[in-house]
């Protein structure tokens, strides 16, 4: 009597399949190639920080927009030059870089302009600022 033997139900064995082996193989091959590119220094790795700066001009005109209404003349002033050394042709961070150094003090401070920074070539100028407090 011939009895086939009983198959199993809930496991078939598989043998090789081409595809993953084919996919395997490009896998190990495409790491090899990154990592000795990676070494020769045509990749360059992940998470480095960038070697621009990453703040706008206009992140810095916020900044400055925030400490003049909050009364942090000085903060404000320093982050409008700071948006000009980053963007040194905008007319709007002039006008309120200005604005700034022409509005009254009390006791008549001395505000610097852009003239006391090094480099700027506008030959260390100050601004006077005569007058009271507003009310």
């Amino acid at each position: 009597m011939n009895i086939n033997p009983r198959r199993p139900l809930f496991y078939r064995k598989q043998g090789p399949n081409i595809y993953r082996l084919f996919f395997l193989v490009v896998m190990i091959l495409g790491g090899v190639w990154f990592i000795r590119k990676m070494e020769q220094g045509e990749v360059k790795p992940l998470f480095l920080p960038t070697p621009i700066p990453t703040r706008i001009a206009e992140s810095y005109v916020m900044e400055g927009d925030a400490q003049f209404t909050a009364g942090g003349m000085d903060a404000a002033i320093l982050a409008y030059q700071e948006a000009l050394q980053v963007d040194p042709n905008n007319a709007e961070v002039w006008a309120k870089l200005a604005r700034i150094q022409t509005r009254p003090c009390p006791w008549g401070e001395y505000r610097p302009s852009m003239g006391d920074n090094p480099g700027s070539g506008l030959g260390g100028h100050l601004v006077l600022v005569v007058g009271g407090p507003r009310r």
